[in-house]
Formats: C-alpha cells, sequence, structure tokens
C-alpha cells in the first residue's frame, strides 16, 4: 500500500514539475492508447460481415502470423485485409473474409471456408500473371501430419480455389507470373517431391515434380531467393535422420522448368553435422550454401575429437564453388571467419582444462589465439587485466579472445574483432 501511494506521489510530481496540468493531459497518460479510425472501421465492418460471435485463427506458421493480414492482393497499391475467423457456434467451420479497402470504409471483397482445423501457412503470389495476387492457403487437420493448401482467385464476391494439393512446406517465387514450389511427402511410400506451379493453359497447374531427398525428417530453413546467373530458387535446408543436415536447391532453370541438381550430390557434397543454414555471407543479394570442411583430429582427455569448418558456396544450378569459410558453433551461438591466408593453414581444438574454450593453432601446433565464453557470473574485469578482451556480450555469455603474443601469423585483437559475429 505504502509503496503504491509512493508511486502515485512521484508520478503527479512529475507531472507538475513538467508542466503539465491535471485533467485531460494525465487521463491520456494513463489510459491506453485507442485504435486508429481506420482500424475501427474495419473492425466494424468484420463484425457486421460475420454477423455473430467469432474468434480470430493465426496461421502456425510462415511469415504470416496474424488473425487479420494486411497485403495488396489487387494490384492498386492499396492494401486489402485477409481475416481468418471461427464463429462460435457449436460445429461452425473455419472461414475467412477479404476486405476491399474502400478509403473511409471496408466492404466485402470475397468469402471463403474450409474443413480444416487450423491455418497452417499463407503466401501471396501472383500465380497466374493477370497482375492480382493469389490467396494461397496452408490448412491443417487434426488426423494428419502435413495438410493440404488451396490456392484461391477472388471472383463475384467468392475465394474460388483454383488448384489444390497436399503440402509439407510451400514458398512463393516472385516474377511476372510468380511461381509456387510445394513439397509434399507421400504418405505410403515416404517418397519427398518438389512441384512447381505456375501459370498453365486454361489457368494455374503443376508444370513439374522433382525428386527430393526422402531422409529428410524435418526443415530447418525454406527460403525463396536467386542463385549465380538470377535464375529463381528454394533454397531448402533439412534435417537429417540421424541428426545431421542437408541442403538442396530447387531452382527454376532457362526452359522455365523446377531442377534439382544437388539430389545426385547431397549424401556428399553438402552432408553436415553443423545445422547451419543458407544465408548471404558475402552480401551478393543471393544465398550461399554451407558445406562442412573436416580440420585434423586431436586427442582430448583420451578421446580424438575433430572441429569443422563451414565453407560457403556460390551455387549456379549445376556446381558449388568456394566463397569464404567460418567456424561456426550453433552451441555457443557464434561464428568466427576465415581468412584466405588462414585457410588450409590454421586449425581449432579445445582444451582439455576447459569446456568453453577454443584454440586456435597452426597445422605446426603453434597456438596463435583462443576464443573462451564465459556465464555472466563467470566473467571477471581481472581476466581483462589478463589480457583476455571482450569481443561480444549477451544476456547469458560473455565472449572474450586472448591473443598469443607475435604469434606467427600476426594475429592481433583487432583482426579478430573483425571477424567475430554472435549468431542468433
Amino acid at each position: 500500500m505504502r509503496r503504491n501511494i509512493f508511486i502515485s506521489f512521484i508520478l503527479i510530481a512529475a507531472l507538475l514539475l513538467g508542466g503539465c496540468s491535471f485533467g485531460g493531459d494525465l487521463s491520456a497518460m494513463l489510459t491506453p492508447p485507442a485504435m486508429s479510425v481506420g482500424q475501427e472501421a474495419l473492425t466494424g465492418a468484420i463484425r457486421a460481415a460475420i454477423g455473430e460471435s467469432y474468434e480470430l485463427v493465426y496461421p502456425q506458421a510462415g511469415p504470416y502470423r496474424t488473425g487479420i493480414i494486411s497485403v495488396d492482393l489487387t494490384g492498386d497499391e492499396r492494401n486489402e485485409a485477409v481475416c481468418f475467423y471461427r464463429a462460435l457456434s457449436k460445429g461452425a467451420k473455419l472461414r475467412f473474409l477479404v476486405m476491399e479497402n474502400q478509403g473511409e470504409s471496408w466492404s466485402v471483397l470475397a468469402r471463403g471456408e474450409s474443413e480444416a482445423s487450423s491455418v497452417g501457412r499463407v503466401a501471396f503470389g501472383d500465380i497466374d500473371g493477370r497482375g492480382a495476387a493469389e490467396l494461397i492457403v496452408g490448412w491443417q487437420y487434426l488426423t494428419e501430419a502435413d495438410g493440404s493448401f488451396d490456392i484461391y482467385t477472388l471472383e463475384d464476391g467468392s475465394a474460388v480455389s483454383c488448384h489444390t494439393g497436399l503440402y509439407s512446406r510451400f514458398v512463393v517465387l516472385e516474377g511476372n507470373p510468380g511461381a509456387l514450389v510445394v513439397i509434399s511427402r507421400n504418405a505410403e511410400s515416404r517418397a519427398v517431391t518438389a512441384s512447381l506451379i505456375g501459370k498453365q493453359q486454361g489457368g494455374i497447374g503443376v508444370v513439374n515434380t522433382v525428386a527430393m531427398n526422402d531422409r529428410a525428417v524435418d526443415y530447418l530453413a525454406v527460403e525463396a531467393g536467386r542463385i549465380k546467373g538470377d535464375l529463381p530458387a528454394v533454397f531448402v535446408d533439412e534435417q537429417l535422420e540421424g541428426g545431421q543436415s542437408a541442403t538442396e536447391v530447387l531452382v527454376i532453370n532457362e526452359q522455365g522448368r523446377l531442377a534439382n541438381e544437388l539430389i545426385n550430390q547431397v549424401n556428399m557434397s553438402t552432408l553436415r553435422y553443423t545445422a547451419v543454414t543458407c544465408r548471404d555471407v558475402n552480401h551478393d543479394e543471393r544465398a550461399e550454401v554451407p558445406t562442412e570442411v573436416m580440420l585434423p583430429s586431436y586427442m582430448r582427455n583420451g578421446v580424438s575429437e575433430n572441429q569443422y569448418l563451414i565453407q560457403w558456396n556460390s551455387y549456379d544450378g549445376q556446381q558449388l564453388e568456394p566463397v569464404s569459410q567460418a567456424f561456426i558453433n550453433v552451441t555457443e551461438n557464434f561464428s568466427l571467419s576465415f581468412t584466405k591466408e588462414w585457410e588450409g593453414k590454421i586449425t581449432i581444438e579445445r582444451p582439455a582444462d576447459r569446456d568453453r574454450a577454443y584454440q586456435f593453432k597452426s597445422l605446426k601446433g603453434e597456438l596463435l589465439f583462443t576464443v573462451q565464453v564465459y556465464g555472466l557470473a563467470e566473467y571477471s574485469e581481472e581476466l581483462g587485466r589478463q589480457g583476455w578482451r571482450k569481443l561480444y556480450t549477451d544476456s547469458d555469455r560473455v565472449y572474450t579472445v586472448y591473443c598469443e603474443e607475435e604469434n606467427s601469423f600476426g594475429i592481433t585483437y583487432t583482426q579478430i574483432y573483425g571477424l567475430f559475429d554472435a549468431i542468433s
């Protein structure tokens, strides 16, 4: 009680000292912000269109996770609103509305419904090339691990499904027209395939289908992008049986068909123990593909160990071409890039007496520098006076480095600062 009185006193004093008067100003500070006029108009129009009590339904995965999604579907540079909901009446179906923005008011552009139990993911793209985006909805059912998807066009107040199929993941490739790449697994044979769905004579259909790695049990990332040569692609990072990772790159080739050239190489080239995903490491607006380089083995507490480097590679649809290397530790969440001068000349070992330390050595055994990760409570300024320089601090860890004086590679603290990166 005393604490509440004290807080109230401080608040009033601050208002007086700041020149604020009582009344409207104080009321505004203590009242939660109201909806904007546009939001009120939209929610009012949705309530009127549904006509009964309802709850919003949120997509479970993908870039769109809200019950009401704002997106330009018609190409008029004015966003429509897509609303997924379920009425609270018993046995009500999962439904959605597409609301059209008419300036100061909203009206129903289209309606749709499904027998599904939930919305898995949502995407948008101009698949048929007519200048308006289709609505792509992945539906989930209680009895199935994978779901089904529908591609909807908006016609005469209704959302009309023009193509449907099964999916594990899907992603839209932008273009004129765009395309949809769908990954699915056959429930009986367990075979995994990827299908390119795009503009066909008479509408939207399957252009072609390619095989994928059937050892994948989950997907770390499925991202649209482009490869060397500016061809559209989907980068698929997957978790395999046994815990290893691999990458497949689905490319729309110059003939407009989907290709998966890495399928024949995946067990050799992209198989890795480090669960990293494709990313743009050289800032060329194209993702690089990770492969793994095993460093020389060493003995630690009587057991042979190996550390690994990640080799980042550009991809042209046929071959992987090395770009750079880095040591990436997904347990401690940090990356240390290797310079060209280090490649093939520096290895990494964990010392026997420390669990969170990584020693960087020459192949001849010379200790060059050590990266040590401390918990917040473990680190002290005394370590700094001993030569352990902070690289980065987050809510759990302090990353430090100690450079050996006059090491033969001339590695400095400043150089390590430039090569180190904390990863999320």
